[in-house]
């Protein structure tokens, strides 16, 4: 579809799958790919009302408005924009075309479809579908997203449009706009709200207006990866990174072909396996303990179609195997020791276990270990009522078969497919042939690599947080991490990782292993180690609008999210 511009300006949509109510990364995030596609991009924010009457606008310049779950956003660069974006989103979700907004209390039905009946004849569309966002048409059918955007859904029986029953005025829309299997274009619609922020690095201080918005849109990020999630064979415990938090963390990184990349505490591999979707030189990552977990996650997850495919079979064939699957089975039970008073087992590490199980040596075998194992401490915590352990366990088995099983088939048919204008951009690994693990263990060995040999350094490191983290010895961890990575770091290098920001449970942990003590060792290490930073001193409310994010989990802790770039002389410390 070819899209005419208003005075060279492009009034764009972008659909966020988390709401400000958790985090603003997604906001950062958008905002670094703008910068990756406009060098010496100026982003600045604006009320509605005064970005929709702009009508002059440099070339470098692109200005949003920013509601809770969503952004407008205008800008001179063309609509290919659009599809590089949604290639690397984390939370990017879908983007499109702007066509209207209308305060939800003020809407006029005739004004209301007047207006998209407008942008309809302008762009030439074909018998549009017209959808509002409501549960009963998207809420229950979006099997790619772990979440429901529960804020833009239309509350079909509470809400009026133009003084009428949402059902009612619908019907009057769709009698302007009856839908059609040959219709070639789709128009959407969804509420939210514009929220006030008296500064960065804030969460949301006022709720103000809510609107209903409507938007063409043009591309929406399916990737297969991200809907699999926590679901990856290879299980670290609870707490862990969620993937498109990853995802988006390397967008903040700006990651680009032919790059190197470190991850330092690869965990599950969710940074590493992330990352293969880029033409990177080289992926490092590195784990002390079973580093052998993550990489059987990246070369199963990034593997081809058919291995995948063949391997899940093969899974599914150990249940059959009786022998085999209670060797299994009691292996995994019995490598787990539960100290009085811990809500975490300790684990025998696979690699040990390998040596006295050979069957542990065969990757489908291994894969299968990990989510039996995945279960008996899942059924733990959680503290089931005393049940049969066989049938319980096949069945989580099998619901984990079935999640691997449609990971596999949403890479099959995530090549990119257009319907009625929209295109849906899945998960395509390139890189996964040049991923290297380190297996190092930092505080004693370093990383080892040679000075000035990574552009990027994309992390979650241990919070001090698990049952058992000695914090003082992270906190060690800490700076000997951020000694080898100014070394490691080439001249304008950038870190992008996690800190504890916040914990709702009552555990006692340092203040240096939150937000500002950590920034307090960060620039203490600098100083150290002869290192400046592009935006001066680190610090939150520094001249780096993608300094800090936050990003508050639903149990336990909230994260902040660090980002910076380094100055640093080429062969120095």
């Amino acid at each position: 579809m070819e899209v005419k511009p208003k005075d060279g300006i492009y009034t764009y949509v972008f659909t966020f799958e988390q709401s400000t109510e958790f985090t603003d990364v997604q906001f950062k995030e958008l905002r670094a790919l703008l910068q990756m596609r406009v060098p010496g991009l100026v982003y600045y924010q604006s009320p509605l009302e005064e970005l929709l009457r702009i009508t002059e606008l440099p070339s470098n310049t692109a200005v949003a408005t920013h509601f809770k779950q969503s952004c407008i956003l205008k800008t001179r660069e063309q609509p290919s924009l659009l599809e590089f974006i949604t290639k690397r989103a984390g939370y990017i979700r879908s983007c499109g075309m702007y066509v209207l907004t209308e305060l939800l209390d003020k809407i006029r039905l005739t004004d209301f479809g007047g207006g998209i009946e407008k942008y309809v004849k302008e762009h030439q569309i074909q018998l549009p579908e017209v959808s509002f966002y409501t549960a009963r048409r998207f809420g229950k059918k979006e099997p790619y997203t772990p979440y429901r955007l529960d804020l833009m859904l239309i509350d079909d029986k509470r809400v009026s449009i133009g003084g009428l029953p949402f059902k009612v005025a619908e019907e009057e829309m769709l009698k302007q706009f009856p839908r059609s299997e040959k219709a070639q274009g789709r128009i959407w619609v969804y509420k939210d709200i514009i929220t006030e922020v008296s500064r960065e690095w804030t969460y949301p201080e006022k709720e103000d207006s809510i609107y209903m918005v409507v938007f063409q849109p043009l591309f929406r990020n399916k990737n297969a990866l991200h809907f699999l999630d926590e679901g990856k064979p290879y299980w670290k415990g609870i707490d862990t990174t969620p993937q498109r938090l990853m995802a988006a963390m390397l967008n903040l990184a700006q990651v680009e072909d032919g790059q190197v990349i470190l991850e330092p505490f690869a965990h599950m591999g969710t940074s590493a396996i992330e990352a293969t979707k880029f033409n990177c030189k080289k992926i490092y990552y590195n784990d002390r303990f079973e580093p052998i977990g993550a990489k059987d996650n990246l070369v199963f997850l990034t593997a081809d179609i058919s291995i995948q495919s063949a391997i899940i079979e093969q899974m599914r064939k150990i249940q059959d195997d009786d022998r085999l699957f209670r060797e299994i089975r009691d292996v995994a039970k019995s490598s787990l020791t539960w100290p009085p008073e811990k809500d975490m087992p300790e684990k025998m590490a696979v690699e040990t276990l390998m040596e006295r199980h050979p069957c542990l040596k065969e990757r489908a075998n291994r894969l299968f270990f990990y989510m039996v194992r995945r279960y008996f401490i899942e059924e733990a915590i959680i503290k089931q009522p005393e049940i049969s352990v066989l049938p319980s366990l096949l069945e989580n088995l099998d619901g984990r078969f079935n999640r691997l099983e449609e990971y596999a088939e949403n890479m099959r048919i995530g090549e990119v497919q257009e319907n009625r204008g929209l295109k849906d951009e899945g998960f395509f690994p390139k890189s996964q042939d040049k991923c290297e693990m380190l297996g190092a263990d930092i505080l004693e060995e370093g990383i080892p690599l040679g000075s000035d040999s990574v552009d990027v350094i994309i992390t979650d490191p241990p919070y001090g947080f698990g049952s058992f983290e000695d914090p003082e010895k992270v906190v060690r961890v800490y700076i000997k991490f951020f000694d080898e990575a100014f070394r490691v770091l080439k001249p304008g290098g950038r870190i992008v990782m996690c800190v504890l920001d916040k914990i709702r449970t009552g555990k006692d942990i340092p203040e240096a292993l939150k937000t500002e003590g950590v920034i307090r060792v960060i620039n203490e290490r600098a100083t150290v180690s002869g290192i400046s930073f592009i935006q001066g001193s680190f610090w939150p409310l520094g001249a780096d609008p993608l300094a800090i994010s936050y990003w508050k989990a639903k149990h336990k802790l909230n994260r902040g999210i660090l980002s910076f770039k380094i100055h640093k002389t080429r062969g120095g410390k």
